[in-house]
């Protein structure tokens, strides 16, 4: 598969060699996949830091500064980060999601090809990755190992 012109939007800004690796995961695998997100701003970090720990007039409000939508008081109810340090500040981390039938696929099968197809990547390039398939949690995410 080749990237969308949507996918490279969303990695605009993200350090090359991420791309590079995206890039050839998106070649060599089977398994689709979309880039849900690349390099974030920290006024994003922030909303989604306040997610789950802030009212959900505050979240909302920090959502609408940094231009995303507003979420429900049961969306409200996740923790969706750890942290306010992401990779994704950096531009050294992405979100990919594999896709069957045209809806996001959670299954391990997917999400082992993709990871699958990122570390070999890694190894083409000769760049070290971390992500969700090493942590065993937040399985969309690779990041830069730096």
């Amino acid at each position: 598969m080749k990237l969308s012109e949507r996918d490279y939007k969303r990695l605009q800004g993200c350090d090359s060699r991420l791309v590079k690796i995206i890039e050839y995961a998106a070649e060599k695998t089977l398994q689709p996949f979309i880039v849900n997100e690349g390099k974030r701003t920290i006024e994003t970090q922030t909303a989604y830091y306040a997610q789950g720990r802030k009212s959900l007039e505050e979240v909302n409000r920090l959502r609408k500064i940094a231009g995303l939508s507003p979420i429900s008081e049961a969306v409200n109810k996740k923790i969706v980060t750890k942290t306010m340090n992401s990779k994704h500040i950096k531009g050294i981390a992405a979100d990919l999601y594999p896709i069957t039938a045209g809806k996001i696929d959670s299954g391990k099968t997917a999400l082992s090809m993709v990871a699958d197809a990122m570390k070999a990547g890694a190894k083409f390039y000769n760049v070290s990755i971390d992500g969700g398939f090493n942590w065993g949690w937040d399985y969309y995410h690779y990041e830069l190992k730096l």
